[in-house]
């Protein structure tokens, strides 16, 4: 009885918990992981994912543990391929991840939401902005890639 079970990851949840989170005005924090202190665009993910149960491998959580600012954006794309699913843009539904280039580094990390909305722990450059929230995606940001969440099973 005590063997591994499956941990399925419930899209509509993690979206709930990300609106959740969006309308208790969380400011942003480098490496941050818990709303109380603050968020960055990895930390949101994994606390919103977390929220339902979903226990990332001990692998993928210790790969995002001590990252610099702003992150090498092609080691951060080398974690996220090895372990989520990659997707064209064409096939994202909201749920998904969006890697985003920021100057010309793909360092940045942002959900989709619905109609053309982005859920994301963001900073500006000018510090205008340094929060959780939810908008529309900017149409200046390009995409680096997008990826999709897969179900851990028996993650520890």
């Amino acid at each position: 009885a005590g063997g591994r079970r499956s941990l399925m990851f419930d899209r509509k949840q993690f979206l709930t918990e990300l609106r959740g989170l969006a309308g208790q005005d969380i400011r942003w924090l480098h490496q941050g992981t818990i709303p109380e202190t603050g968020f960055d665009c990895i930390g949101v993910v994994r606390y919103a994912a977390e929220q339902q149960g979903v226990v990332l491998p001990e692998g993928f959580a210790n790969e995002f543990e001590h990252y610099g600012r702003p992150p090498d954006g092609q080691r951060f794309l080398s974690i996220m391929r090895k372990w989520l699913t990659e997707i064209s843009i064409e096939e994202t539904l909201p749920g998904d991840l969006f890697v985003i280039y920021i100057r010309r580094n793909p360092c940045h990390l942002a959900v989709k939401m619905e109609n053309g909305m982005v859920a994301e722990a963001f900073e500006s450059m000018d510090g205008s902005v340094s929060r959780f929230l939810i908008r529309e995606l900017d149409p200046r940001h390009r995409i680096a890639a997008c990826f999709r969440i897969p179900d851990f099973v028996g993650a520890s």
